[in-house]
């Protein structure tokens, strides 16, 4: 499949699955209530927290030696499983002794709700190891469907536990778990059934392997701009859970779910990118993500123009009256919408040419700026402070990377940001093929 197939095809996914996580929203916000939703927004971030900090970008590493071949599947593997298990080790002893501190958001959750969801810390750790080596493989499809048996489980379980039994958070809780263990046990099947050559034997291609000094001089780079990326838009929420309460990271949660939700509009072409960026030419590569950037950007415009038009009331429709303080925070944080595929777009082409460092640089200038924006407008201004501050760092993240790409590449601006002729030549070319592919098919 190429570039365009995988990304449409991870799309149109995502979009589906989108569509399942509103209902999942629906049923926590009507029957968990806002602090319900706030305590298991805060549960299911320990194995995403744990994960950003004790990765050491061994997933982004794995996947760019991968593609670049320079590394058989069979030995990634073995060091996703085995490094994967230690990292999440000693990830769960460190979240065991940050818990009860004041720093930290989980400080007032049950004890016993804490020790349930810690089995997810080295699920996730190896779940993710593992789809970054199909990443590098380009195995997509599977990816894909490990997304939906993730969704197709989580959400039966969760109508079953919340709904039926009224086992409340505890029963949001196993669902999630039992999710993440299905998804699990099918990623680690699809590499026990691949063929011999694939999985890195002998008998495969041969491959200059990268040592592991090669992985920690790429991962540790990679590791840093991901974990700068990701707290972005997270550290708000662990100021704002400082200062405040968990009904008001109850409140910011819907609002940053509802603006993130256009982001599935880019999220598949961004995940395509750095693989394919990865294997190319660096003028094949730069031509395509300067394509990508200036056409995903009107989309992305218009989509938060419709949301604005229409969230108050379907706030209000889905969630109820007491989620209405969300629809204000949702207008402060649309201009990430736009943001969002600047710093994704143009960060992952930097970092699949071989240089995540620079990418990294912009992501610290970024939490620099978060941290101090947050200590003058979070306790003044609470969730509506913790929400400006998301998109004003988004700004300037996405002004670093878009100098920083058209230094590397020699790329115009107008190139990047503003759609092109050659643009409208392609939509003509690929409805021309679409159309005789389905003449063929209605023919057949």
């Amino acid at each position: 499949m190429s570039f365009l197939k995988y990304s449409i095809q991870t799309g149109a996914v995502q979009i589906g699955l989108s569509g399942l996580g509103v209902v999942s929203g629906i049923i926590n916000a009507r029957w968990l209530g806002p602090a319900g939703v706030g305590m298991f927004v805060l549960l299911i971030m320990v194995s995403g927290f744990a994960y950003r900090f004790g990765n050491l970008g061994l997933g982004s590493a794995l996947a760019f030696f991968v593609a670049r071949q320079r590394m058989a599947v069979r030995r990634a593997v073995r060091l996703a499983w085995l490094i994967g298990l230690i990292m999440a080790v000693l990830a769960c002893g460190g979240l065991l002794l940050f818990w009860r501190h004041r720093l930290s958001p989980w400080n007032d959750i049950p004890a016993g709700l804490f020790y349930l969801v810690l089995p997810t810390v080295p699920l996730f750790f190896v779940m993710n190891l593992l789809r970054r080596i199909l990443n590098g493989q380009l195995r997509i499809t599977v990816i894909n469907l490990s997304a939906v048996i993730n969704v197709l489980v989580f959400l039966p379980l969760l109508v079953i536990y919340v709904v039926v039994l009224d086992l409340g958070i505890v029963g949001a809780v196993y669902a999630y778990l039992i999710g993440e263990y299905a998804t699990l046990l099918y990623l680690a099947v699809q590499f026990l059934h691949r063929p011999r050559a694939e999985r890195g034997s002998a008998d495969g291609p041969a491959v200059e392997e990268a040592g592991m000094l090669e992985l920690w001089r790429y991962g540790r780079w990679s590791y840093l701009s991901i974990l700068t990326d990701t707290f972005l838009g997270d550290l708000p929420v662990y100021f704002l859970k400082y200062f405040s309460t968990n009904q008001a990271v109850g409140f910011l949660s819907l609002g940053r779910n509802l603006a993130m939700k256009p982001r599935m509009v880019a999220e598949p072409f961004a995940k395509m990118l750095f693989p394919f960026t990865a294997a190319s030419e660096s003028k094949e590569a730069a031509r395509r993500t300067c394509t990508l950037c200036r056409n995903v950007l009107p989309m992305m415009a218009l989509l938060v123009l419709v949301l604005i038009a229409i969230a108050e009331p379907l706030i209000t429709l889905l969630y109820g009256e007491a989620f209405r303080p969300a629809v204000r925070l949702f207008y402060a944080l649309s201009p990430t919408v736009v943001f969002y595929p600047i710093i994704q777009f143009l960060g992952v082409h930097v970092a699949g040419s071989g240089d995540p460092k620079v990418v990294c640089l912009t992501g610290i200038v970024g939490i620099a700026a978060a941290v101090v924006m947050c200590l003058v407008l979070v306790p003044a201004y609470g969730a509506f402070g913790a929400a400006l501050t998301i998109s004003s760092v988004y700004a300037l993240v996405a002004a670093l990377r878009l100098a920083v790409y058209v230094r590397r590449t020699g790329a115009r601006v107008s190139e990047v940001l503003i759609p092109q002729r050659s643009d409208w030549q392609l939509y003509r070319s690929t409805y021309a093929k679409i159309r005789r592919r389905m003449s063929r098919k209605a023919g057949a």
